[in-house]
């Protein structure tokens, strides 16, 4: 007797990423179940792809506009405290 074809592969990926499991968080002493949440890999794979995207977009965008906030706080170089310096003792009399 001949043995049932085996469903093509993209249709086997298609169906494992689609399968449902159940993630449970339970207490160790008392057994009681703390938290249950059903996902299926590819509800992981799409999560695991925005946190990438947040990370790579979001946290350098903050972190540019924390710099540019700072930026306006820079402390003057030396060249610019001499002028300002040089000037001030020019407008004082004599």
């Amino acid at each position: 007797m001949a043995a049932a074809p085996d469903p093509p592969k993209r249709k086997r990926v298609l169906r494992k990423l689609k399968s449902k499991y159940r993630l449970l968080l339970i207490n160790d002493r008392t057994f009681e179940e703390r938290f249950s949440i059903r996902l299926s890999r590819l509800n992981v794979l799409l999560l695991a792809i925005a946190a990438a995207v947040f990370f790579v977009v979001v946290r350098p965008y903050n972190h540019w506009k924390e710099r540019s906030a700072t930026d306006a706080d820079v402390e003057p170089t030396n060249e610019e405290k001499m002028v300002a310096l040089l000037e001030e003792i020019a407008r004082q009399p004599r």
